[in-house]
């Protein structure tokens, strides 16, 4: 699904040179219109193509509740399997983190928001 992706970007991961070995990847986001102003998604890395309901877990988060983040500013860490990604803000702004450390989610779901 496209729709509501960042334009100019072909695909939403981008791969990073990671730590030995480890592969790292960036969070795919949507902006989304919402009463009280533009929100922007921060969403869980699809970091395994063939099974996209694979499950992972956000294992650390870098910034805490309410604090303010800087477009391209380290959020958090998850893993998938033997994989481990970064997530970075898509955005500045205040984050609103929705889901804690060490919870399992699946693949493109929300964990966030920056308003």
């Amino acid at each position: 699904d496209e729709e509501g992706m960042c334009s100019g970007r072909s695909d939403p991961l981008r791969s990073f040179p990671g730590i030995r070995g480890t592969p790292h990847k960036t969070a795919n986001f949507r902006s989304v219109e919402k009463d009280d102003g533009l929100k922007v998604e921060v969403r869980f890395p699809e970091v395994s193509k063939e099974d996209p309901n694979t499950e992972g877990v956000v294992a650390t988060w870098f910034v805490t509740d309410g604090e303010s983040v800087l477009r391209g500013q380290l959020l958090a860490e998850v893993q998938v399997d033997k994989v481990t990604a970064e997530v970075n803000a898509p955005a500045s702004g205040a984050i609103k983190i929705i889901i804690p450390e060490q919870a399992v989610v699946v693949q493109s779901a929300v964990i966030a928001y920056i308003e």
